[in-house]
């Protein structure tokens, strides 16, 4: 049952933020979009951002089990960029609003959780130590954190070219 509240509320601010800005869209609004209480809001979440983490947290999770059932690694990529940017829009209101530092917080998060779930299934971290695989984790989060707030504001992206490019760059960083 507390699943299913979060994910209404999720879902509530997720709708909201289709219509207005996420700076103007207050727990008023989320609660009475939902049709609860505000205490149930503050029982689930302590403020709206942490409700953009979870939803973050759930969307990167989503990406990682499709992106499993790929039969390659390229493939897997390119369905977390397609995933990625089916929310192109509400990626670009949350990175325009005055919280952006926060957004982009949120965005590292979910990117990292995603590689390290991809790390781990592929096992691509063959022979690093934890400090290396950390410091990897870091380099290339931030780095593809970066790439997707800028191809969400392009109005064109070709995926399969963008997907090659971001896998030799990824192979050539990964050379002893």
């Amino acid at each position: 049952m507390e699943s299913v509240t979060k994910k209404r509320i999720a879902d509530a601010l997720t709708e909201l933020m289709e219509k207005k800005s996420i700076d103007r869209i207050t727990v008023k609004d989320v609660v009475d979009h939902c049709g609860i209480t505000r205490q149930t809001f503050y029982y689930h979440y302590q403020d709206m951002f942490e409700v953009l983490e979870w939803i973050a947290r759930e969307k990167a999770d989503e990406l990682l089990q499709y992106s499993l059932q790929a039969e390659d690694t390229e493939t897997a990529v390119q369905h977390f960029l397609v995933g990625v940017l089916k929310n192109k829009l509400l990626i670009n209101q949350l990175h325009n609003s005055r919280r952006h530092m926060q957004v982009e917080e949120i965005m590292f998060s979910m990117v990292r959780q995603y590689l390290t779930g991809m790390i781990k299934a592929k096992d691509l971290d063959k022979g690093l130590s934890s400090q290396d695989r950390e410091i990897m984790l870091d380099f290339y989060s931030y780095a593809l954190t970066g790439l997707l707030f800028a191809i969400c504001r392009k109005k064109d992206i070709d995926i399969p070219s963008f997907t090659r490019s971001i896998l030799h760059v990824w192979e050539q960083g990964l050379r002893p």
